[in-house]
């Protein structure tokens, strides 16, 4: 199987077409919403698309809020996520995810990764246009570095899925190299965002992330950026033109992510560039 890496342009007219039938699935629920933003990577413009044998398919899951002006019910949160399950399936998408959220969570005080990207680079799909103006910032507010500690450990999991030859339930065999390709990209990008958070907190954009890491002149932004193509070309080459090459960098992408955990939990740790089981030992004895 050969998949090739394409732009958000090349797949702007299936995008809109999923979308399209997305939000007409939602309108069939029971209840109704406020607001469908679509946030993510596909809501920044940025989610991207590869062509495989002919037929062209989304990478990225599509993220959605579903506001509400009051909570869903228990019946209401599951009719959710049964939805969710039947569109993955229909459109053929790694995942749809509806999330349910009031106008009240959406537009809380409290800053977190999720009100950030939806602020500055969510879509509103359908309902209340102005609902994204409502939700409060300033210049002076961060995430916390929480939000970043639980986006990382979050990616342990998409690590160990990621690894070269791990079995993926609900992943086809023929699939399973290409998917865990794109699981490194999933750990390599929390990185990024990870580490710019530090210097660039109010960036939401991965083109101008990656041209501020181009630019980066620490001996870990030099890292990263030297990493970029590589986790790019695992992502859009053939299978059998990974082999040890994929390994080598599975091995520096755990790494830097352990690294960065430890750094935001403790004082600023150094691993050995090559001793991927001192990582492993280090974290578990902390």
């Amino acid at each position: 199987m050969f998949e090739e890496l394409l732009t958000p342009k090349e797949g702007a007219a299936l995008l809109e077409q999923h979308l399209s039938h997305i939000c007409s699935r939602l309108h069939g629920l029971p209840f109704s919403s406020m607001s469908i933003i679509l946030i993510g990577s596909y809501g920044r413009g940025e989610g991207a698309f590869i062509r495989r044998d002919n037929a062209l398919c989304p990478v990225n899951d599509y993220d959605l809020l579903f506001v509400t002006a009051q909570p869903l019910s228990y019946f209401e949160r599951r009719a959710m996520r049964k939805l969710s399950k039947e569109l993955t399936t229909t459109l053929g998408v790694w995942h749809v995810d509806l999330i349910p959220m009031t106008e009240e969570e959406l537009c809380s005080s409290e800053m977190t990764m999720m009100r950030f990207d939806a602020k500055f680079a969510g879509k509103v799909l359908d309902g209340d246009r102005t609902i994204l103006a409502r939700i409060p910032f300033s210049s002076n507010d961060l995430l916390p570095k929480s939000q970043y500690l639980d986006l990382l450990c979050n990616r342990l999991v998409t690590l160990l899925e990621a690894y070269p030859g791990m079995p993926v339930s609900g992943v086809m065999e023929s699939e399973r190299s290409s998917h865990q390709a794109r699981q490194l990209a999933k750990v390599y990008f929390a990185l990024v965002d990870s580490f710019l958070g530090k210097s660039h907190p109010h960036q939401s954009f991965y083109r101008k992330k990656l041209e501020l890491l181009r630019q980066d002149q620490t001996e870990t932004g030099r890292e990263l950026w030297n990493y970029y193509e590589w986790v790019i070309s695992a992502w859009n080459r053939e299978q059998e033109a990974r082999g040890n090459d994929y390994l080598l960098l599975w091995k520096q992408i755990a790494r830097l992510l352990i690294q960065e955990i430890l750094s935001l939990t403790t004082h600023e740790v150094s691993i050995p560039l090559t001793d991927i089981s001192a990582c492993f030992s280090h974290w578990r004895g902390r």
